[in-house]
Parts: structure tokens; C-alpha cells; sequence
């Protein structure tokens, strides 16, 4: 029976590589047949992908120094109040 599966990403460490499914019907509970992949992306270059990706402002960080100097606040809060309980 045929399955219908969404295109996506996932690292393959039999290849070490980023490879990309197409979307598509895929026999069900068996193995992608290798005509599925469209993008594969070896290990060494990853690294200059996300670089690149960086440089070009497709990839922000998640967290700027504002909010985790108000995270380590707040961490630091709760450790005191932990080892106040703990006493």
C-alpha cells in the first residue's frame, strides 16, 4: 500500500550528509528508493551552508544578549530560592 509523504529534511549517517525527500507516494514501511532524494548535501559542506546562510541574514540567532542576560537572571533567581528551600 502506497502512503503519500511530505518532502523533508533529515541527516542520513549512512551517506553523512543532509538529503531532502520529495514529496510524494512512497511504499509503505519500506526504504526511500534512491530516485526520491532531490537534494543531498555532504557533511563537509554544511558548515559553509549555514555560514553562508549567516552572511545573508536567512539565519538569525535565537537569543541576543538582552534576553539571555534576562534568562541568566531569572535562572540565577531560581538557584537562590532553591538553595534557601534546600537550608
Amino acid at each position: 500500500m502506497k502512503i503519500y509523504h511530505e518532502g523533508s529534511w533529515f541527516f542520513d549517517p549512512a551517506w553523512r550528509a543532509l538529503r531532502h525527500v520529495k514529496a510524494g507516494e512512497y511504499e509503505e514501511s519500506t526504504d526511500f528508493p534512491e530516485d526520491a532524494f532531490d537534494i543531498h548535501i555532504g557533511y563537509r559542506d554544511i558548515h559553509g551552508l549555514v555560514e553562508e546562510l549567516e552572511k545573508s541574514g536567512w539565519l538569525r540567532p535565537k537569543i541576543n544578549e538582552p534576553v539571555r542576560k534576562d534568562d541568566v537572571a531569572l535562572m540565577n533567581k531560581m538557584l537562590d530560592i532553591i538553595a534557601q528551600e534546600r537550608k
